[in-house]
């Protein structure tokens, strides 16, 4: 009886620091990550589309409502970044960050504009607007695609 009264008043200090501590939240997020159906489940769509699918080795700790980040665990090869944007729990656009040693290319996808396509090519001085047959040239010789 003694070891009842114990474990139920253990169970209730447990419960009162994870509720304090934002628990609630963190273990929400942990249960039902915000973004997860557009990680790698995504990338058939991603590849219908000509997206750079998201490597299955990438991991993410973003609990954010409003985006989701994966990295690679190792940079190897021109790939460092993949974000994802969300509006309401839906996909808005997704942005792909690969880096060479003197540039650094921002692909862009949006998934509600007429006009998907935004890709920046950057020196560390100067942005460079370029258009979607210049990146697959890019990425073609980069080996990436």
């Amino acid at each position: 009886m003694k070891s009842k009264k114990y474990a139920s008043l253990l169970l209730i200090v447990m419960l009162s620091l994870f509720f304090f501590n934002g628990g609630i939240r963190k273990a929400w997020y942990n249960l039902f990550p915000k973004g997860a159906k557009y990680g790698v489940n995504f990338n058939e769509d991603r590849l219908q589309l000509g997206v750079l699918p998201l490597p299955e080795e990438w991991s993410t700790n973003d609990n954010a409502d409003e985006f989701k980040t994966w990295r690679p665990n190792k940079v190897e090869g021109y790939r460092t970044m993949k974000t994802v944007i969300l509006e309401n729990d839906k996909i808005v656009a997704e942005v792909d960050y690969l880096k060479n040693n003197v540039y650094t290319l921002q692909i862009k996808y949006s998934y509600t504009e007429s006009q998907p396509w935004e890709i920046k090519l950057q020196d560390g001085q100067t942005d460079f607007s370029l258009s979607k047959p210049q990146l697959d040239s890019i990425l073609t010789v980069w080996g990436v695609r």
